[in-house]
């Protein structure tokens, strides 16, 4: 199932559902790391399918009640997800920015409200998969970190980053043949000032 919410949307009802979001942030119990793989990363072209993993691990002190995970935002770099995309709920939040429309994945592994709390040491994983589209670059940093309204107590382990590197075009070699005339050529020419002389 997917859900496809507007970024005004969410950010209003977090606004009026807690005043600490009103200081900027909501501060959580608990140390949350994320991790993140992507396979493949690399030599991609437009059409392949890459495979996410996302885990967030409790590392104590105190269970975790509602957060969010959320990815970068993207706008033509990637296929705009379809039905059955992720097997974690991964909604997606859209907006229209100065570059455009985008889209930002985001993950609550704990439920929307909360309502699967994440006990210390317990591990969650979600997995999804993206199709390449034609505006993903050379490289492009696709990175996931806890989301930008809550804190925890260690904020090094929040965030993890996969590089993906499309295929580099090859430049293209010169075959033996035109090696030997191109040589030839530098050579008359060279003759031909010698004997100007």
């Amino acid at each position: 199932m997917m859900r496809r919410l507007h970024f005004f949307g969410i950010a209003t009802s977090l606004l009026l559902s807690s005043s600490s979001v009103l200081a900027g942030t909501i501060p959580l119990p608990s140390d949350v790391g994320v991790t993140l793989l992507a396979s493949p990363s690399q030599n991609l072209v437009t059409g392949d399918s890459i495979a996410f993993t996302i885990t967030v691990t409790n590392n104590g002190p105190a269970t975790l009640g509602s957060f969010a995970v959320t990815g970068p935002q993207i706008s033509s770099e990637f296929v705009y997800p379809t039905i059955a995309w992720n097997d974690c709920n991964l909604i997606t939040i859209t907006g229209d920015g100065a570059n455009g429309p985008f889209w930002i994945p985001e993950w609550d592994p704990t439920g929307f409200v909360g309502e699967n709390p994440i006990a210390v040491g317990e591990k969650r994983t979600c997995h999804f998969n993206l199709t390449v589209a034609s505006g993903l670059p050379s490289t492009f940093p696709f990175g996931v970190r806890l989301g930008s309204l809550w804190t925890d107590p260690n904020s090094a382990n929040n965030f993890a980053t996969v590089i993906l590197g499309r295929v580099v075009a090859p430049i293209p070699a010169l075959s033996p043949l035109f090696v030997a005339m191109l040589m030839g050529a530098i050579g008359l020419s060279a003759c031909a000032r010698l004997r100007r002389k």
